[in-house]
Parts: C-alpha cells; sequence; structure tokens
C-alpha cells in the first residue's frame, strides 16, 4: 500500500480514526501488522530524534598547507 500524499500524515490517538486491515489468512494479517507496527515505531524513533544544527562559524578551523610543484 502506497500513499499518494507528498506529506507524512501524523498517527491518530483515537482508535477510530485510525485505519483497519481485513486479509484472508491469518499470516498475512501477522506480516501486514508486523509492517504496520515497523513504520510506526519508526516513526516515533524519527520524532524523538534530536536534530542538532552546526553553523560553518562552529567549526574549529584548520590551517590547510597546500604544496604547489612546477
Amino acid at each position: 500500500m502506497k500513499a499518494d500524499n507528498s506529506s507524512v500524515p501524523t498517527p491518530s490517538k483515537n482508535p477510530s480514526k485510525r485505519p483497519r486491515v481485513r486479509c484472508d489468512k491469518n499470516i498475512v494479517a501477522q506480516k501486514v501488522a508486523q509492517k504496520i507496527n515497523y513504520a510506526k515505531n519508526l516513526y516515533d524513533e524519527v520524532q524523538q530524534t534530536v536534530k542538532v544544527r552546526t553553523q560553518r562559524t562552529d567549526l574549529p578551523r584548520v590551517a590547510v598547507k597546500r604544496s604547489i610543484e612546477e
């Protein structure tokens, strides 16, 4: 299943708004549930990741020696 939206929606906390999936076989249902749980955990991990921004002025200056050979 692939979403047509380019934006990533936030998961709903309301159980009535969560999508339901119906499968013909139990093994298919287990695989779908596994993929859904993996995607949810991945989303949660990305949301909890601390993003560090560095500016070029924050980086230490390194002297570079250039050798010109003729």
